[in-house]
């Protein structure tokens, strides 16, 4: 991560950025998570990789033939945030839903970090989702995703007993960090109950192919903290032209919210509230594996620290610095730890 292999841009703000902060300073924020009591809330994925080599055009179809060379499962979903979140905060409850139908419940058990509590429902006429992609070995490009999955809602029932299964989590948390994938999991009831009995409400909402239109942050009346793609914010306002600033203002108005975070991809990020305003960051990626899980690692780490009412300049710089980290993994194989955090930011701060 020396200095020579940014751009300009990054070099100038990582100069600027040494001189009104100190590793020292960052890892105070840092350290200050240890002791908060989290819920994390969604929706259990497991993220299984099928590496292939091509052997060429079949003979008799317009098709790709590949050759089966292994396949790799990691915990992925609200799995994987846990996981993240488990290196910063000494007590972590998971509450998810796993598929009466193939339930993966020992895998699922076994790659939770050991101060993840998890707390599961059965959904009925489901598998615990499943998303398999094809990848080329070489180049670790994905070339066709197959997913497992029933992203009807909960029956009433279901959705009765992850309430009670809940309300006793809330009273006993600081935190709630909500990766809502848009799976089925999350319904209008469940969201009222989040809303009104979460002490800290942090909520993450994504698009995907199976709800590309349908699955948008408006769902939810409010949160304290959000954290958002710029492009799911476009779809969501159905708005590609509009200042991206006028968008988040309307945004925090709109969902009682003090505190947003919108992840750019190559561009960084940008953080609001209404005592600091408008804060960017540019990204500090150099080297790009995969891109799959590193919004949700950005997320479970800067939602704690917004938590704390860490500085915008501090949620920024972590958030871009766990997410340079995070694109460096393949898929979900382990989490973003303290240790690598630390030092990350040792070598970007010199």
């Amino acid at each position: 991560m020396a200095f020579a292999s940014f751009p300009t841009e990054v070099t100038s703000y990582l100069t600027d950025f040494r001189n009104h902060f100190s590793s020292d300073y960052l890892w105070k924020y840092i350290e200050s998570l240890k002791p908060i009591k989290v819920l994390v809330i969604g929706e259990s994925i497991i993220d299984e990789y099928v590496y292939c080599e091509a052997m060429g055009k079949s003979g008799k179809e317009a098709m790709l033939v590949m050759r089966y060379l292994s396949r790799e499962r990691f915990a992925g979903g609200i799995l994987a945030v846990a996981n993240h979140v488990s290196s910063f905060c000494q007590k972590v409850d998971l509450a998810t839903y796993l598929g009466c139908e193939n339930t993966e419940e020992a895998f699922v058990k076994e790659h939770l970090y050991k101060n993840v509590s998890p707390k599961f429902i059965l959904k009925s006429q489901s598998p615990t989702i499943v998303k398999r992609r094809i990848v080329d070995k070489y180049s670790l490009s994905k070339l066709l995703g197959i997913y497992e999955i029933n992203d009807e809602l909960l029956l009433l029932e279901e959705e009765e007993e992850f309430c009670r299964l809940l309300e006793p989590l809330l009273k006993d948390c600081d935190v709630v960090i909500v990766t809502d994938y848009g799976h089925g999991l999350i319904t209008p009831k469940i969201i009222d109950l989040l809303v009104a009995q979460s002490p800290f409400l942090a909520v993450n909402t994504q698009i995907n192919a199976s709800n590309l239109g349908f699955h948008t942050i408006s769902r939810y009346p409010h949160a304290d903290f959000v954290c958002i793609h710029e492009g799911e914010l476009r779809m969501d306002y159905r708005n590609r032209k509009t200042d991206i600033h006028e968008l988040v203002l309307d945004l925090s108005t709109r969902l009682k919210s003090n505190s947003i975070l919108i992840t750019r991809g190559a561009n960084g990020t940008m953080t609001y509230n209404e005592t600091e305003g408008f804060v960017t960051c540019p990204a500090f990626a150099t080297k790009v594996v995969d891109r799959i899980g590193a919004g949700d690692a950005v997320f479970a780490i800067t939602a704690l620290l917004a938590s704390q009412n860490a500085p915008s300049d501090v949620i920024n710089f972590v958030g871009n610095t766990i997410g340079s980290q995070a694109v460096m993994i393949v898929g979900n194989e382990r989490a973003v730890s303290k240790s690598q955090l630390f030092n990350a930011i040792g070598l970007l701060l010199g």
